[in-house]
């Protein structure tokens, strides 16, 4: 059996809440869709120093030390949360060039249905519902609670923030982030590079690159968060 050697990009919260729920047997990595169980985390990875969140796995922060490392691993994963799809995206390809295999990671609680369709580098959190004839995208976050209805598209590098609830037939685009315990209505469209700001209550479509809030929704200003990411400058 193949054993995975994982290097985690992202040393924040997003990677402390998955090592905790590894070690306590909540959730799992994946490849295609299924289980990975011979695996040994490797490192994790920071394009910054940062006080580290594990006692047992190194903190690679620097460009020259992270070429040392990379003849250890062979698959990574990127724990960047946020509103940072477009880094995610950009990091993970970036990784790929590396000849480095995307994992993904799910809790073991999590409902989806038999028909639907997962991309590749996902993270999907705790008590997270998918509903029939969804498609998910490469590298999205679902985070804890999310519920998505019958039919939804989901594009790459959207972040779904928890207790978010997307009824039926919605498309997010890419990069694209919605605001904890927000609601869409069915068949709505949501363009690239949106933010919905938490508790906000989505009536009608949004054009891209826009900051939407409130009840009902409003445009605050437009978003320029897409093209900020860093991955040791010029690699």
């Amino acid at each position: 059996m193949k054993k995975y050697k994982i290097l985690i990009w992202g040393a924040g919260n997003r990677a402390k809440t998955i090592l905790t729920m590894l070690k306590s047997s909540q959730g799992q990595f994946e490849y295609k869709n299924k289980e990975i169980k011979n695996y040994e985390i490797i490192c994790l990875v920071n394009n910054s120093k940062k006080k580290n969140i594990s006692n047992s796995i190194p903190l690679i922060y620097n460009k020259k030390k992270f070429f040392n490392i990379l003849k250890k691993v062979n698959s990574f994963i990127v724990t960047v949360g946020g509103e940072n799809g477009y880094a995610r995206i950009k990091i993970s390809d970036k990784l790929k060039k590396l000849k480095l295999k995307p994992i993904s990671f799910c809790s073991k609680d999590f409902i989806k249905d038999s028909s639907v369709k997962l991309g590749i580098g996902y993270q999907i959190m705790k008590n997270v519902t998918i509903n029939s004839n969804c498609k998910i995208g490469n590298y999205c976050i679902l985070n804890t609670s999310a519920t998505i209805d019958h039919d939804c598209f989901i594009d790459d590098g959207a972040h779904i923030m928890p207790g978010s609830t997307l009824a039926g037939d919605i498309k997010i685009g890419k990069f694209s982030t919605i605001g904890t315990n927000s609601t869409i209505i069915p068949k709505v469209k949501i363009s690239e590079n949106v933010y919905i700001g938490a508790g906000a209550v989505i009536l009608k479509d949004i054009k891209k690159d826009q900051i939407i809030v409130g009840n009902p929704q409003r445009i605050l200003r437009n978003n320029t968060k897409k093209n900020n990411f860093t991955f040791f400058s010029k690699l």
